[in-house]
């Protein structure tokens, strides 16, 4: 069993705020003989959510009283007992109550405060503390501590008849102890027979083991020589076959090697007929020349007008101030050129430039600001400049998310979950809006609140209406708003108060542009 298994455990949740409550009694108690078991455990919160405290940061003290004690017949207080941290992401702190404190407040009340001080590690005077508020206990006296006079007595005198019946037992005991000296000679006797026993049981045994030494080796010789003989007949069997082999090995080899010869004496013949053919033909003018090979490509259909580098990349060119328009057809990475899409980069930004050319002045260009990821064209109709245009779109999108409610309201079911999503497209922002919820108990009240990064973009109340639930056969209008401080509330209903109930269903389907 482990120590963890022997702890009285009483936990208390302590919340850090400005209100006096009064003292908790939970009915915690422990008696005056617990030894280092009787502990607390608080789960210390902030406005419903677990304080992070360790002692990194912070100094933790308990302090424990009785209530019906007196310090002049024995200490009534426990003095200043530092807390454990526990489990610091989880706001868990304990104490455990000394022994001598228990014994000293039996049979009283006893009232316990915590105290959280900031760990002032530099000295800077930052030792500000919280009381994290007050609670109450109770120590039982056990009831081993209570047994009568009469009854300690009777355990005294029942002692007493023990040790008599044990002496008794005692003497009898060194009684027989006498008698087994006989039982000692006995037992030397069998000793000194077995000893002699023993002593001829091994000198036989050596005599058996040195006859068998001799026999072993004489048989060992007998194989040893025997094994010589055959290695030797092995030896002689093996030099033989390797004479044969290499004899074989060394004429296959000559065999090979003038083989060779042969074939690299045939080759080189081939290559001098080869080359003397080929000087003859070059002196005769028998192979084609660059003119040759010009005119053969002229006559060529194929694309012969250069639009990248040779190994395809785009061509890089510095415009040094000259109008984008001005270039002929090609594929350019280009900088430093007017005549660009306005508000799009600066005079050092690199543009992936595609033009192409055609009939009656007709040109096409297609620009692309890589850094940025748009692209615009522009096209020149019989020599007039239409303008740039965008062909990328820009759209972000935040996806549904759950709205965060407010003041008690909730979900009106899990198909009717509240959400939000933002789709800003080509800066053109549009809110949407769906779900329903419901526990709204009074009109003009707020049920969520946007997050800023869509309440900024709010510049005035935004309403829009939305039918609720039936109410004797006519549905309710209820009118909401989305406030400019990013707030959704019901402005109005057609229902009357008294009408209203937790379960009424309040739709939220709507969109609205920003």
């Amino acid at each position: 069993m482990s120590v963890e298994e022997l702890q009285k455990v009483a936990s208390i949740d302590l919340e850090e705020e400005a209100y006096l409550k009064p003292v908790s009694n939970r009915g915690i108690g422990f008696y005056n003989l617990d030894k280092n078991t009787a502990q607390f455990q608080f789960r210390v919160t902030k406005k419903d959510k677990p304080l992070l405290i360790s002692d990194k940061n912070v100094k933790g003290y308990a302090f424990f009283k009785a209530q019906n004690g007196s310090e002049t017949e024995r200490a009534s207080t426990s003095g200043v007992l530092e807390l454990e941290f526990i489990d610091p992401m989880r706001g868990l702190v304990g104490v455990t109550v000394p022994p001598w404190f228990l014994k000293n407040v039996t049979n009283s009340t006893v009232l316990g405060e915590l105290y959280l001080s900031l760990n002032d590690v530099g000295l800077n005077g930052k030792d500000d503390t919280v009381v994290l508020g007050t609670f109450s206990f109770s120590v039982r006296d056990s009831l081993v501590n209570q047994i009568e006079s009469d009854i300690k007595v009777s355990y005294i005198r029942e002692f007493d008849e023990w040790r008599t019946e044990v002496e008794s037992r005692f003497e009898e005991l060194k009684n027989d102890i006498g008698n087994t000296q006989s039982l000692i000679d006995t037992v030397n006797q069998i000793a000194t027979d077995s000893i002699a026993k023993i002593n001829k049981a091994q000198a036989d045994a050596i005599s058996a083991i040195t006859d068998a030494l001799l026999s072993s080796t004489n048989s060992i010789d007998l194989e040893r020589d025997e094994a010589l003989r055959q290695i030797d007949a092995k030896r002689d069997a093996v030099k033989t076959d390797y004479d044969l082999a290499a004899d074989s090995f060394n004429k296959l080899s000559d065999d090979k090697t003038q083989t060779f010869n042969n074939n690299v004496s045939s080759a080189n013949q081939t290559i001098d007929d080869k080359v003397n053919a080929f000087n003859q033909t070059l002196a005769d003018g028998g192979f084609t020349t660059s003119s040759d090979v010009d005119n053969k490509l002229a006559t060529v259909n194929w694309q012969k007008y250069k639009l990248t580098n040779e190994d395809g990349s785009r061509i890089l060119l510095d415009g040094a101030g000259a109008d984008i328009t001005t270039l002929n057809t090609g594929q350019y990475q280009t900088y430093n050129y007017v005549g660009m899409p306005a508000n799009e980069g600066d005079m050092n930004s690199y543009w992936n430039v595609d033009i192409s050319t055609g009939a009656d002045n007709v040109k096409q260009i297609i620009a692309t600001l890589s850094y940025k990821n748009k692209q615009f064209i522009k096209v020149i109709h019989k020599g007039q400049d239409l303008g740039w245009k965008l062909l990328t779109n820009d759209t972000i999108d935040t996806g549904w998310l759950d709205l965060p409610l407010i003041n008690g309201v909730i979900p009106y079911g899990s198909m009717y979950r509240p959400v939000y999503r933002l789709i800003n497209e080509n800066g053109l922002n549009k809110l949407y809006l769906k779900g329903a919820v419901k526990n709204i108990a009074s009109k003009n009240v707020a049920i969520a609140n946007l997050p800023t990064n869509i309440t900024s973009l709010v510049t005035s109340n935004m309403p829009f209406p939305q039918i609720g639930s039936n109410k004797g056969g006519i549905s309710t209008l209820i009118r909401w708003s989305v406030t400019v401080n990013g707030a959704i509330q019901i402005d109005g209903s057609s229902m009357d108060t008294s009408q209203m109930s937790p379960d009424d269903f309040y739709p939220i389907n709507t969109s609205m542009l920003l």
